[in-house]
């Protein structure tokens, strides 16, 4: 159902109702220091305990500078994919007071990139690469059975105490490529901004965190 609500009739009964646009499960912030020698699944996801609790800015908080993010990849459909051809793309961006992040710039280049093995020169609205590499590939091929998540090493220690970062993920495949069409609102309207983008893409999901 795109764009994808956050609140009303839609979510009754949701405990998460309403949600907010950068609290997905999809990303999970991972302080335990654990070290895996498979991915994690989607219930083993589910199981790490949460960062730290959330403030009034952010999802979720943490004083560790070095994290590990996981996100998960979901694969709908009947035949499994290998591993070569599924990207995961992880940003960041500090959130100013007002929570808004454009991306009306970033969107157009990550599109060009997306279907090349070479990150783009620049990203565009501010936005940077969460880890080392921009993108990742998963250790094993997917399948609509088990949702298994990419890992990234993410280090905070240039974060200033009380800032609050966006993680920003995009998963696509060969067979998926993200488009100019994920921005569609209906209409003629299109996202702007990271919250308008996590709602109308089904390749999009975000996390906010809060570094202490």
């Amino acid at each position: 159902m795109l764009p994808t609500p956050t609140g009303g009739d839609v979510l009754n009964g949701d405990p998460h109702n309403p949600t907010c646009w950068d609290d997905s499960p999809d990303i999970v912030i991972d302080t335990t220091g654990a070290v895996r020698i498979t991915p994690p699944t989607e219930v083993e996801l589910a199981k790490i305990p949460a960062a730290g609790p959330a403030t009034d800015r952010a999802r979720v908080s943490t004083t560790n500078r070095q994290v590990k993010v996981h996100v998960l990849v979901h694969h709908r459909w009947s035949d499994s994919l290998p591993s070569a051809q599924v990207k995961v793309v992880l940003l960041r961006q500090v959130l100013p007071a007002n929570g808004v992040v454009p991306i009306s710039l970033l969107w157009p280049a990550l599109v060009t990139a997306a279907p090349s093995a070479v990150e783009p020169t620049s990203l565009p609205d501010g936005w940077t690469k969460a880890a080392a590499t921009l993108w990742q590939s998963q250790s094993d091929g997917i399948d609509s059975r088990v949702p298994r998540a990419v890992t990234f090493d993410v280090d905070l220690s240039a974060e200033s105490s009380g800032s609050v970062v966006a993680f920003l993920a995009v998963v696509m495949s060969l067979p998926g490529q993200i488009s100019a069409d994920d921005l569609s609102l209906g209409g003629a309207n299109t996202a702007q901004t990271a919250d308008q983008l996590v709602l109308t893409s089904p390749h999009v999901v975000a996390k906010s965190l809060e570094v202490g």
